[in-house]
This record gives C-alpha cells, structure tokens and sequence, in this order.
C-alpha cells in the first residue's frame, strides 16, 4: 500500500495525529462507490450508493481541511459549491459551519435527498441545481469548490471544459478540494470515466494554484459486495493564487 503526501505547514498541524492509510471516511467512500462503478463495468449504479450513504454524516477529510483552512483566515460567510453532492455528507457539513451552499448533482433523486436531510435538520443557506459536468453553470467568485468523488465520473471528452470552468469561477484565494482516479485503479479500463496520472493531477494546479494538500491512496479494499478492489486516488486541497 502506498501514501505520499505533499502539505503546508499549516496543514502539517491540522493533519496531527490524523493521517493513516485509507483513513475512515475514505474506507467508507471508497466501499460506496465499489457499487456504483459495478466494478468499472456498465452503467453506474447510483440507487444503491444512495441507499449505503442515505445517512452518512462524516464529511471527507479534504472537505474538512479545506474549512479549517480558512477558517484559520478568520474570514466571515464564504459561499461552496458540492460538485457530485450525493447525499449530501460534505453540503450539510458545510452548512452547519455557516457556508452558503450550491449543490450539484446529476441526479435529481440526490438532491431530493439532501433537500430533505438539510430541511430536517433545520439548515438554511443551501440552494441545489440538477445538471451535468457539461451542463453545470458556475457562479462567479466561489470561494471553495468541492468535488469529493465526482470528477472521476465526468466523461474524458468533458473533463477539459469542465476543470476549465471550475478555474474560472473559483475566487482570488478560494481553494479547490476533492479527488482524482488515479491510473492504476482497477477501473482504468473504463472509458467512461476520468483518469489521471500524479503528473496530470499536479499539471491542472500548475501555475495558478498552490498545493496545501496532496495525498496520494493506493491498495486494496473490500467494496461493498465484499470483493477486493485496487484503489488509486489522488487527494487535493489547493489554493487559487493568481
């Protein structure tokens, strides 16, 4: 199992006592998605995801990070928008620390769900869209864009214009975070999905960004079905500089 690791200072203090391979949340994500990918196979298979994360409250770690960074800033109601929201883990988190909150999904029955769990939970601030990556039409001036296990499912031939569109929208000092596929994941041979080498993924920061974060997942884990699965993805928390 391989986990390399590229951070601030800052993100060294946060991440104390924290960082061990495949951390929790990742586990819980990553057996989630197993199903959905059918094993890199055919059509994905979101009512069962939806069905294993109904309930799922942890946000991922990147999403968490990204918060304490700027939160450590000091600075007042920012707005996020949650790329692929799902159920909603990394929205309500959101929310619950006073963000504003646009949610994507492609899927409109994610978004009835994390209508109905922020509405039971009593949360405003939220606003939702049902769109593809193709489709999705971006504010200006986001502070934080968050796409944790998403991008991987956006189709290669739009994955160009859609990171294109995220750099564009993403405010002066506002920060990327999520994840990327690696190119040794057990799905790699699946067209429809996005797949990146370590080069690919720091390429799309260069210049523009500054990494505070970067962690890289590689090994075996059971997914849902109970089969092993080979793992390779790329976690990210960078910061828009120029």
């Amino acid at each position: 199992m391989i986990k390399t690791f590229f951070f601030s200072f800052l993100g060294l203090l946060l991440l104390t006592g924290t960082l061990s391979a495949f951390d929790a949340s990742t586990q819980h994500a990553l057996a989630s998605f197993a199903k959905v990918g059918m094993e890199g196979k055919g059509k994905a298979n979101w009512d069962e995801y939806y069905q294993n994360t109904i309930n799922a409250s942890n946000p991922h770690l990147t999403t968490k990070l990204a918060h304490q960074y700027f939160a450590l800033e000091a600075e007042q109601v920012r707005l996020a928008v949650d790329l692929g929201t799902g159920t909603g883990r990394d929205a309500l988190f959101l929310l619950k620390n006073g963000w504003r909150v646009l949610a994507m999904d492609a899927e409109e029955q994610a978004i009835r769900i994390l209508l109905n769990r922020a509405a039971d939970a009593k949360l405003t601030g939220l606003e939702t869209m049902v769109a593809t990556f193709a489709e999705m039409v971006l504010p200006d001036n986001i502070d934080l864009i968050n796409a944790n296990y998403s991008l991987p499912f956006c189709h290669p031939q739009d994955f160009s214009q859609c990171w294109g569109n995220i750099v564009d929208h993403l405010a002066l000092g506002g920060r990327f975070s999520g994840n990327f596929f690696g190119e040794r994941d057990a799905w790699a041979d699946n067209p429809e999905y996005t797949f990146l080498t370590e080069a690919q993924v720091r390429a799309l920061f260069k210049d523009r960004f500054e990494i505070e974060y970067f962690q890289i997942d590689e090994g075996n884990l059971p997914t849902a079905a109970g089969t092993m699965k080979h793992w390779h993805v790329f976690h990210v928390i960078a910061k828009k500089i120029r």
